[in-house]
């Protein structure tokens, strides 16, 4: 008796599939870069097809696209809500501040800390970044 193996692949609703793909790729382009990460490496994170990644983005380029797109804006979004959190700032714009206000609670450094912060607590999105940022200036 012969005896396959039937392999049963989840099914996603279209934007959720979008999200997982999304998520798969931002991990592997983090650790592989773009040139390093296949759709088929993709694809296979996702137990999914290369061609059900290509029904959601045309080519691998749209899916890079998307991956910063999503990336930034969860980033943006993060810096806006610690911003708001943090309350406003007094800024003072004719000359320095008063002696008695920290200086390191101007808005600049406000925000270099919150940067700062939310880096470490994602450190996948910084590699992100900095692998393709160092694919990006060599010469092949």
């Amino acid at each position: 008796m012969e005896t396959t193996t039937e392999r049963r692949r989840t099914r996603l609703r279209a934007e959720d599939r979008r999200d997982q793909i999304i998520e798969a790729a931002t991990a592997l382009l983090g650790r592989r870069g773009f040139w390093g990460t296949s759709l088929q490496d993709v694809a296979d994170e996702c137990d999914f097809t290369v061609t059900g990644i290509l029904y959601h983005f045309h080519t691998k380029e749209d899916l890079l696209e998307a991956v910063l797109d999503t990336v930034d804006s969860d980033f943006t979004d993060s810096v806006i809500r610690e911003l708001a959190r943090a309350g406003p700032v007094e800024e003072r714009i004719d000359g320095p501040p008063p002696p008695t206000s920290d200086p390191s609670d101007t808005g600049v450094w406000r925000l270099c800390r919150i940067l700062i912060r939310l880096d470490a607590e994602n450190p996948g999105r910084a590699r992100l970044y900095t692998v393709l940022e160092s694919e990006s200036i060599t010469p092949d």
